[in-house]
């Protein structure tokens, strides 16, 4: 046998060593274990929703407000806006 046959060989050897040990591996998760990836993908997900939601609002109310105004969301849903030095102005409704 040649240098370069022997060299395969081994590569391919190993090659299946690594998938036997990965197929082995993945046998060993349980269907519970599936389940609890599968809830922090969608817990991620939707906190990744949340979050663009909330940046969405934010430039709203920034843009209802003024550039350099602040703003509140008061209970009933309006947004309380104020100036810089923290007097209320107006209310608007998103």
């Amino acid at each position: 046998m040649t240098t370069h046959r022997l060299i395969n060989i081994s590569i391919a050897l190993a090659g299946a060593l690594l998938f036997a040990t990965v197929l082995s591996a993945s046998q060993l998760l349980g269907p519970d274990d599936i389940e609890t990836e599968r809830q922090q993908m969608r817990d991620l997900q939707e906190s990744k929703r949340q979050a663009q939601q909330q940046a969405r609002f934010d430039k709203a109310a920034q843009a209802v407000c003024g550039e350099n105004a602040g703003y509140a969301l008061l209970s009933d849903g309006a947004i309380q806006c104020f100036t810089h030095r923290g007097y209320r102005t107006s209310k608007a409704y998103l």
